[in-house]
């Protein structure tokens, strides 16, 4: 159950931007468990603004598509090339530099390229990609693994923790005939 406090800090972030939310800081004099609390409630409530502000696009883009569609009908076809669209188009939503913690943003990184890995891995396993786009699909699943290792070992920095060093050592076999 939430605290009058937490009651409180919910009501600073309403009606604001995402990036409005993450500007404002926590107050003084809280306890470590406090303002833990404090930064947790601020991610839920810039997410939640960041999701609320993705169906906002979402829903207009649709009711756009839905436009454009009855205009289609009214012509009798298709509307032809895109020089009869761009006045129904609307400008895509500035491009927003995440803020927050270092250690969030980074396991949001890491989080992304799990993403990735998994779309390009699908990719492998399909049986109609060509071998050698399976080769170059890996390389990229290895960079990208790669990077995920080195930024969980900034995280783990950011937290306190040193990582321990772990070797992998790989022995391959060639059977002579």
């Amino acid at each position: 159950m939430a605290t009058e406090q937490e009651r409180k800090w919910a009501q600073a972030f309403e009606g604001k931007s995402e990036q409005a939310i993450w500007a404002l800081k926590a107050p003084n004099g809280l306890s470590e468990e406090d303002e833990a609390r404090f930064h947790e409630l601020q991610e839920a409530a810039a997410l939640a603004t960041r999701h609320r502000t993705e169906r906002e696009i979402l829903q207009e883009l649709e009711d756009s598509g839905r436009k454009i569609r009855g205009n289609e009908e009214d012509f009798g076809g298709t509307i032809a090339g895109p020089a009869s669209t761009t006045s129904q188009k609307k400008p895509l939503p500035p491009l927003v530099i995440p803020v927050g913690p270092l250690d969030t943003l980074l396991e949001k990184q890491i989080a992304s390229c799990s993403g990735l890995i998994e779309q390009i891995a699908y990719y492998i396993a399909h049986d109609t990609t060509l071998p050698d786009d399976c080769i170059n699909f890996m390389e990229r699943i290895a960079s990208l693994m790669t990077s995920s290792a080195g930024v969980a070992q900034v995280v783990g920095r950011l937290r306190g923790l040193e990582p321990e060093e772990t070797r992998h050592r790989m022995i391959v076999e060639h059977a002579t005939e």
